[in-house]
């Protein structure tokens, strides 16, 4: 699966900076328009991505939400990753990155949430109650010092867990799969929250 991503901000109300031009396109719209020409092949599907509530203005979430739509494809958003985005969020929306997007219709079960790291308890049962996926990236979330998600408690809440690298601090899926394990243990202090089979499933 290729995921073109809309990019269009470089923060809540800010212009792409120069180093960002080279892969915004300027709008929603535009992304849409450019994104249609790409096809699906035997070997390739097609699917979007959000980069993030930062880097999509509030108002041109939907424009990606229904190009997904349209075509059946996957979604996928990075997703309070940090404090900061869900800080400057709250600043420009007064809501957290979860629900603006739930409010503007992102989420769904062909979408999933990149990191999905620091959620309200509400989050939490908005992702799970929509199906929305969550995709881990422990040795990243490590790397960059960002945080342990709620792995476990996204799980139990319906929403489907997935491993990925990110930033490819690490590529090593079984060492990711081993950092969740260890993350919530970690975070909840028991252990024993997934066995090897659940992991490697």
């Amino acid at each position: 699966t290729l995921l073109d991503t809309a990019y269009v901000s470089s923060g809540f109300g800010q212009p792409p900076n120069h180093h960002q031009l080279r892969f915004s396109d300027g709008s929603a719209e535009a992304w849409a328009e450019r994104s249609s020409l790409l096809k699906d092949r035997d070997h390739a599907r097609i699917g979007a991505a959000i980069h993030s509530v930062r880097a999509v203005p509030a108002g041109q979430l939907a424009t990606v939400a229904r190009w997904a739509e349209e075509r059946q494809a996957p979604l996928h958003v990075h997703l309070s990753e940090q404090t900061a985005e869900n800080d400057a969020c709250q600043a420009a929306h007064g809501c957290t990155p979860t629900r603006l997007l739930a409010d503007h219709g992102v989420l769904g079960s062909r979408t999933t949430g990149v990191h999905n790291t620091h959620l309200t308890d509400e989050d939490i049962a908005l992702l799970g109650d929509s199906r929305t996926g969550t995709c881990m990236c422990p040795t990243t979330e490590r790397d960059l010092a960002d945080g342990i998600g709620p792995a476990a408690a996204l799980q139990r809440a319906g929403s489907p867990l997935s491993l990925g690298s990110d930033s490819h601090a690490v590529i090593d899926l079984l060492e990711e799969a081993r950092a969740m394990e260890l993350n919530e243990r970690l975070r909840t202090r028991t252990r024993g929250h997934w066995t090897a089979a659940a992991l490697l499933r």
